[in-house]
């Protein structure tokens, strides 16, 4: 993929995770890709607090491809199922500021409003 990749502990204390973090802040665009087992909702408040602690507005959100039937663990699942990186990749997410609006908040409104005038 030509991407630089580090897999941080899945054990440890909050601190330990905290300090694997910060060493992530220097860099400008990060991909998140947490254990999807199910679609978890821990897991995905794991994830997007990890974005917080690193920096929401740098942070995208590896989710599971809407056409695919097996999300992959990680970058290594992926490999192994034969998935493209690339793909998975391109398909994350910026991390949402609770506080901040985006096009795609105003999406539907805007378009019902150009159809309906």
């Amino acid at each position: 993929t030509g991407r630089a990749a580090v897999s941080l502990p899945n054990t440890g204390t909050k601190e330990d995770t905290e300090q694997c973090l910060q060493l992530l802040k220097p860099f400008d665009k990060i991909y998140l890709w947490i254990d999807h087992n199910n679609n978890d909702p821990a897991q995905q408040e794991k994830q997007k607090g990890m974005a917080q602690m690193i920096g929401i507005y740098k942070c995208f959100l590896v989710k599971p491809l809407k056409n695919t039937r097996i999300m992959p663990n990680d970058a290594n699942d992926a490999l192994l199922l034969n998935q493209d990186l690339n793909e998975i990749l391109n398909g994350a997410e910026i991390s949402e500021h609770p506080k901040l609006a985006t096009m795609k908040n105003y999406r539907d409104e805007i378009i019902g409003s150009v159809y309906n005038h």
